[in-house]
């Protein structure tokens, strides 16, 4: 049976940071969250941004971890 390879923090940070990118844009567009303001779904509209909030968070995260991997430093908990 063959081994799985094992992923160094850079293809992990590469990964993560184009997955990232394809959930935000099919997550929400801009005309999703304008039809909830113009419906006055106010809680949607909320949760619509706090969750784009936290993918940037995250897609900030995974560029640290390729700048530290680039430098050669340990970003194995960067992800957090």
């Amino acid at each position: 049976m063959a081994r799985p390879k094992t992923l160094c923090p850079a293809d992990l940070a590469v990964m993560t940071t184009a997955v990232l990118l394809n959930v935000r844009h099919d997550f929400a567009t801009p005309a999703d969250q304008g039809e909830a303001q113009r419906m006055q779904w106010l809680g949607e509209v909320a949760g619509l941004q706090e969750s784009l909030r936290h993918i940037a968070d995250k897609e900030q995260q995974a560029k640290r971890l390729r700048a530290q991997t680039d430098r050669g430093e340990d970003g194995v908990t960067a992800l957090g």
